[in-house]
Order: structure tokens, then C-alpha cells, then sequence
């Protein structure tokens, strides 16, 4: 039976079809029906309304439930979503008629786009590793004095195979990037035995 993890990450290699995942599968990750029961939702909401934060950009936002969780709860914000797949996008236009989604590439995106006062990187860390240095030095040079806001799951030691030489938790993924955080949050998930982390960065 295909499972929807193995279009992106497989056998410890990137596979990244993001584009036939989402035509294959209604609601991979669970990103409609489990996007309240997230910890880390909970604190970017917190950290929007208590930065105030006005203008915001989802980056992978998917099918758009992260997205309009946003949305409900920080009332005095604009919340965006920006995705590479064309099929997600499409489907979050149908689910939430009343918020803005584009389809775009964060490479593309950091170099033409700077009007948001904060971008949130939703669960894509592993996803851009191939380009994670132009990238940051694209955020860097292109959003600074902005704020970037990163949700990332990390796994125990010895599940995690891709990516590991980069970072494999919170703290090492904090030291790999340049930006200073002003707020790191690390919550482990006895039932799935997963780590949901939230961290606030200002470029």
C-alpha cells in the first residue's frame, strides 16, 4: 500500500513529489482533520499576537488548515499561504475561500517578495536542505529586521535518517542557523514519540 511519506522522504533519500502526493491523498499529515491538536500551531498563534504581527506568509502551507487555524485565532493579522504544489494550493482556494494562497518556491520567493513583516516555515526544514544555505542568505539579505517563524518535528535518535548531518533537534538546528532566537520551544509527544518545536528568529 503507498503511503504518502514515502513520495517525500523515503529510505533516507529526498524524494520530494510533493505534486503527485497531494493527487494521490486527501489529507496527508493529517492537516485538515489534526490542525488544532497541534502544540506548535498554538505557540506561532501565541507569538503572532503577542509580536503583534500583521502581515504574515505561511510557507508549506498545504491544504491550508494550518493556515486558517491562523487565522480564527489572530485576529488582528493577515495570514497568507504559500505551497509548491499546485494540487494543495488549488484545494486550500476551495476549503477557505476567505484566505490568500499562491503557489510559489521559497528561492523565488526570497528574492522577489519582502512586503510580509513575518514568514513561518510550517514543517519544511527537511524538505530544503538541498538549498538551505542560498536560502538563508537569501532571507538574511532580503527580510532583515523581519521576523521568521519556524515549526519543525524532529524524531529519536536512529529514526531520523535524512538530514541528520545537518541537525537532528531543536538546539542544532538554533546553532545552524545565523539568526538569533528569541524564543525556542521543545515539546515531546509521549503518544507518537515525536518533538513539535517552535522558534522565533529576527533576521
Amino acid at each position: 500500500m503507498d503511503r504518502y511519506q514515502d513520495y517525500i522522504i523515503r529510505d533516507g533519500e529526498f524524494i520530494g513529489n510533493f505534486e503527485e502526493m497531494y493527487q494521490k491523498f486527501a489529507d496527508p499529515w493529517g492537516q485538515i482533520q489534526y490542525a488544532a491538536d497541534s502544540y506548535s500551531r498554538h505557540a506561532t498563534i501565541l507569538s503572532i499576537n503577542r509580536l503583534k504581527l500583521q502581515n504574515i506568509l505561511e510557507i508549506g502551507c498545504g491544504l491550508g488548515g494550518g493556515g486558517k487555524l491562523l487565522s480564527d485565532n489572530c485576529p488582528n493579522a493577515k495570514i497568507d499561504g504559500m505551497d509548491i504544489s499546485e494540487t494543495a494550493i488549488r484545494r486550500a482556494k476551495e476549503r477557505y475561500q476567505n484566505l490568500h494562497f499562491f503557489v510559489g518556491n521559497l528561492l523565488e520567493f526570497s528574492r522577489e517578495k519582502n512586503h510580509y513583516d513575518a514568514i513561518i516555515l510550517s514543517e519544511i526544514m527537511w524538505y530544503i536542505l538541498q538549498d538551505i544555505d542560498e536560502i538563508i542568505e537569501n532571507l538574511s539579505k532580503n527580510f532583515k529586521g523581519k521576523i521568521i517563524i519556524i515549526n519543525q518535528t524532529f524524531y529519536p535518535e536512529g529514526v531520523q535518517k535524512y538530514g541528520t548531518e545537518y541537525f537532528t533537534n531543536l538546539d542544532s538546528m538554533v546553532d545552524y542557523l545565523p539568526w538569533q532566537a528569541s524564543c525556542k520551544i521543545s515539546i515531546v509527544c509521549e503518544e507518537t514519540n515525536e518533538f513539535e518545536s517552535h522558534s522565533v528568529y529576527k533576521i
